[in-house]
């Protein structure tokens, strides 16, 4: 018999101010140490949408409560896993406040991200999404 599908969510920031994302670099504890993520993982009993799982994840993860516009999602497949990955459109870059699961979050350009450093699915998503991101930036 065949496991069920795991099943996670999770939201990268893109500021429309400066046109970058803001990954996290994943901390020794959780899966995929030292790759760099959005921010995201498994709903709980309270999310009623995967849209609510990313959004609550985001926040449990930087701290981030400010205005979002989530577009862009993508689903990407790894093993046993199938996450939901958005791209958050936020006014401009915020300072996040990490917990746990990041030791540190920097603000980059998407197109020129080095795919052997990026989590699963941050390289999934870029294979399905990258050619969009440059263009979000305000007034393009």
């Amino acid at each position: 018999m065949l496991s069920p599908m795991r099943t996670g969510a999770g939201v990268i920031p893109l500021a429309l101010t400066t046109g970058r994302v803001l990954l996290g670099e994943r901390a020794s504890p959780c899966s995929d140490p030292d790759t760099w993520a959005g921010f995201g993982g498994s709903p709980e009993p309270a999310d009623a949408t995967l849209v609510d799982t990313a959004l609550r994840e985001l926040f449990e993860e930087t701290g981030y409560a400010g205005p979002i516009r989530l577009v862009d999602r993508a689903t990407v497949v790894q093993g046993g896993t199938r996450a939901h990955v958005f791209v958050g459109l936020v006014p401009e870059e915020f300072e996040p406040e990490l917990n746990w699961e990041h030791h540190t979050a920097l603000w980059l350009d998407p197109m020129t991200l080095n795919p052997a450093a990026l989590h699963w699915t941050v390289r999934g998503f870029r294979a399905l999404t990258a050619p969009r991101w440059g263009r979000r930036r305000r007034g393009a």
